[in-house]
């Protein structure tokens, strides 16, 4: 089996809080001396390696453990536009709180002095409504779309593109993430239905 293809199997687990070690088929992709750094690290991994080998982003680009200062987990640049993402390993729902929203707001001003940052994933197991509310907040704040994503939400993404769109020379448009509040997939195979019907 791929690196990715074990990636996406245990996408959920990794991404869950109340999973404290990593899974066996996982062991020898990560190094780090603690299973809850491990594990944090293994999400990020995961989330760089499907946006890469699944979605075909070549631009994807890791930053968090990789990087020092104030920085997302990673960047994606598609035709001039791009995207930061910030993996939230959690127990309970993620609600997004000020903490996080001013981190969050660094990380947007911080990149966007070089690069037109349109998109701000958050990848996390769940989160609250509150998460939501926080989100549109802080998206009216700094211009940028502020789009919340459930790890269930990027495998099932990461499967439809798969099986139905899925090809050589084929990028996963990021407009597929345009928009407020949660990710549905629904509305993401709505718009790729459109773009390569």
């Amino acid at each position: 089996m791929d690196t990715v293809d074990l990636y996406l199997n245990a996408f959920e687990d990794i991404a869950d809080g109340s999973v404290t070690s990593v899974p066996p088929q996982l062991q020898d992709l990560v190094e780090a001396d603690n299973p809850e750094e491990k594990l944090d690290v293994l999400f990020e991994d995961a989330t760089a390696e499907i946006f890469r080998e699944v979605f075909n982003l070549a631009g994807t680009n890791q930053l968090g453990q990789h990087s020092t200062g104030v920085v997302a987990d990673g960047e994606i640049e598609q035709d001039g536009e791009w995207l930061l993402w910030d993996n939230k390993r959690r127990r309970q729902q993620f609600r997004l709180g000020s903490d996080a929203r001013s981190k969050i707001k660094n990380y947007i001003d911080t990149r966007s002095e070089q690069h037109d940052v349109e998109w701000f994933l958050i990848i996390a197991p769940e989160f609250t409504e509150q998460a939501e509310q926080n989100a549109l907040q802080l998206e009216m704040q700094v211009g940028t779309d502020i789009r919340l994503v459930t790890a269930y939400a990027f495998v099932e993404l990461a499967e439809l593109w798969r099986e139905n769109y899925a090809a050589e020379s084929r990028e996963l448009p990021l407009s597929v993430f345009r928009g407020s509040e949660l990710f549905e997939v629904e509305n993401a195979e709505a718009l790729l239905q459109t773009q390569f019907a």
